[in-house]
C-alpha cells in the first residue's frame, strides 16, 4: 500500500502542475502530507534495498521477467527521489509536529494492522519473507524499530522542506 499511496501523491503533484483545478489539492497535500510521505518513501526505499532486494527469494520471484528489476527500482527508489525533490521545493510552513506525526503514525498503525490481517488471511504471507519465522515478540521489536526510523526520516524532512523567508 505505501507504493500506491506514493504513486497517487506523485501523479497528483505532476497533474497539478498542468491542471489548474488540482492546485488546491496539491497545496493541501504539500501542507499536510509531504513530510510524512517523505518519511514513508525513504522507509520503503531503505527497507526494500536493505531487507528484500538481495534476498535469494527475490531471484526466484524475478524468474524470467526481464523488466522485474527495473520495476522494483522504479517502485522503491523512484518515489523516494521524487518526494525528496518535491519536499525540497516546498516553501509552505509545515503544519504542527502533532498533526503530521498523527498522520504518519496513524498510517503506520493502519499498515501494521492491514499487514497482520493479510498475513492471517493468506496463511502467513507477510510483506517481508523473513517475517514468516517471527514470533509475536519479534514482530513487536521489528515494528518498534520501523517506527523509530520513520520518525527519524520525518525529522529530516522538516528542515529540508521549509526555509524561512
Amino acid at each position: 500500500q505505501p507504493n500506491f499511496l506514493l504513486a497517487f501523491y506523485t501523479a497528483t503533484i505532476f497533474l497539478g502542475a498542468v491542471v489548474q483545478d488540482l492546485k488546491p489539492l496539491c497545496k493541501a497535500l504539500d501542507l499536510n502530507a509531504a513530510r510524512p510521505l517523505f518519511a514513508i518513501s525513504w522507509l520503503v526505499c531503505i527497507a526494500y534495498y536493505g531487507l528484500i532486494h538481495f534476498d535469494e527469494f527475490m531471484l526466484v520471484v524475478a524468474g524470467g521477467d526481464e523488466l522485474f528489476w527495473t520495476k522494483m527500482h522504479a517502485m522503491h527508489a523512484g518515489p523516494a527521489v521524487f518526494v525528496t525533490l518535491n519536499t525540497a521545493r516546498l516553501t509552505v510552513v509545515p503544519s504542527g509536529y502533532a498533526r503530521e506525526l498523527l498522520v504518519l503514525y496513524g498510517y503506520g498503525v493502519f499498515y501494521l494492522m492491514w499487514s497482520a490481517f493479510c498475513a492471517h488471511m493468506s496463511g502467513g504471507t507477510w510483506p517481508y519473507p523473513f517475517q514468516k519465522e517471527f514470533e509475536l515478540l519479534h514482530h513487536a521489536v521489528f515494528d518498534l524499530v520501523i517506527f523509530v526510523f520513520v520518525g527519524l526520516f520525518y525529522l529530516v524532512s522538516r528542515p529540508l522542506s521549509f526555509r524561512a523567508k
